[in-house]
């Protein structure tokens, strides 16, 4: 498990920045951060090679622990690499981060996750400046459906660098053991 920050995706805040949902929740609600669940298995046979080894990852919503589901890597795709380059792209100065935006999530679409709750014409991940401090973040477009037409319509997680690495480097260890 790694830890995530519930972000806006209208307003480009984490919504601990969001001045409007902390007026209306809090800022400890907003604040708190959400657990991202690293699911993975593996073929009963592994031999078989019928079915690749597969890593879910998800988040809590309004029914429980996985009503956002973010991404299911395969072992035998490259949508593990959208956060290698993420990673990368973070790594660059703020200006020229706003330079290299749409090129990023040009690249971050060809790597996209065919198995996600984002809407069929929006990729699973996207990156972006965080408008309050600019920091680099990996944006979700998962969606929990029962959330769709109220206030946290627009909410889903954004993962920082740090979270990003550790994601990378739990998918790359798992496929290590079970391609």
């Amino acid at each position: 498990m790694v830890l995530a920050e519930q972000y806006n995706k209208n307003t480009h805040l984490f919504m601990r920045h969001d001045k409007k949902m902390v007026d209306s929740y809090g800022l400890e609600k907003m604040s708190e951060p959400k657990t991202l669940r690293l699911n993975a298995c593996s073929p009963l046979i592994p031999e078989s090679n019928q079915e690749p080894s597969f890593v879910r990852i998800s988040s809590s919503g309004w029914y429980g622990e996985n009503g956002y589901l973010h991404c299911v890597h395969q072992s035998n795709d490259s949508s593990k690499e959208i956060y290698k380059t993420f990673i990368d792209w973070a790594k660059q100065p703020l200006a020229q981060r706003e330079q290299t935006l749409q090129q990023i999530n040009e690249k971050i679409k060809t790597l996209n996750c065919s198995v996600t709750s984002a809407a069929k014409e929006k990729t699973a991940w996207y990156v972006e400046n965080e408008q309050h401090d600019k920091t680099p973040v990996l944006v979700s477009n998962a969606r929990d459906s029962i959330l769709l037409k109220n206030a946290f319509a627009n909410r889903t997680i954004a993962i920082t660098p740090e979270t990003a690495s550790a994601i990378y480097d739990s998918i790359n260890q798992y496929f290590r053991k079970h391609p």
